[in-house]
């Protein structure tokens, strides 16, 4: 009887490692197909025109810059598709 419950127990251990690694091989494939498909974006800033506008900055001009990147981010996480896969792995 002892024989047979240390038996059940083992193969129940097993199991439970066999399918942690099988977990592990999943998720290390789906990150590797996952990272061939991106794309890097190359974002530049403007530079300045004249020296009039290199004696003109100010704090404004700085907000103005950073309102015009929050519209560039939002816009690219518009573009973002959240399939339940996706948000799964």
């Amino acid at each position: 009887m002892i024989e047979l419950s240390i038996y059940i127990i083992a193969t129940l251990v097993a199991a439970l490692l066999i399918g942690w690694v099988a977990l592990q091989v999943l998720r290390f494939t789906t990150a590797t197909k996952r990272s061939l498909k991106v794309t890097h974006l190359k974002v530049l800033m403007p530079r300045k025109d004249s020296d009039q506008d290199e004696r003109k900055e100010t704090s404004k001009d700085f907000k103005e810059q950073i309102g015009l990147m929050e519209q560039l981010l939002s816009s690219l996480n518009s573009i973002y598709s959240g399939k339940i896969q996706q948000r799964v792995f």
